[in-house]
């Protein structure tokens, strides 16, 4: 009997120590979410600040853009099919024709004077605002095109 419970005991240490374990984990995992939630706000409070400032005059603040000028953001297929694209048009500028959501666009959009940091957090609040693909555009993203087309 005093084996059995000796056993019981034992199994019951291990059984906690192992939700202790997990809980842990799970806390870990919690507050990794929250940090990793956190830094997305502040991203996108950047990104907005920027975009204000930089971007709403042809992009209007809702993204919406100005038919026949400016195309829209604002769920545009342009903007989701490559990332890398929209990071060059910041980077370098645009210029000549281009389709957004089937309309023709041919205007010139001028290389913007922001560090990368900053295209970083604009291009993550536009990817994360008007129903976008909600990608997350980091500094050393956009540090390896502007290096790549240099």
């Amino acid at each position: 009997m005093c084996k059995s419970i000796l056993s019981f005991a034992v199994l019951l240490f291990f059984i906690s120590c192992g939700n202790k374990q997990t809980s842990t984990s799970s806390n870990e995992q919690t507050n990794n979410s929250a940090s990793a939630d956190n830094m997305l706000a502040e991203k996108m409070d950047r990104g907005k600040a920027i975009y204000d400032k930089t971007c709403t005059v042809c992009h209007q603040a809702t993204g919406a853009g100005v038919p026949k000028s400016f195309p829209p953001l604002a769920s545009s297929d342009y903007l989701n099919a490559d990332v890398n694209k929209v990071i060059d048009g910041l980077l370098f500028g645009n210029k000549g024709e281009m389709v957004v959501n089937g309309e023709t666009y041919n205007n010139v959009m001028p290389p913007q004077v922001l560090t990368d940091e900053e295209i970083s957090y604009v291009l993550t609040y536009v990817y994360n605002s008007w129903q976008n693909s909600a990608k997350e555009v980091t500094p050393e993203m956009v540090a390896q095109r502007r290096a790549s087309n240099q």
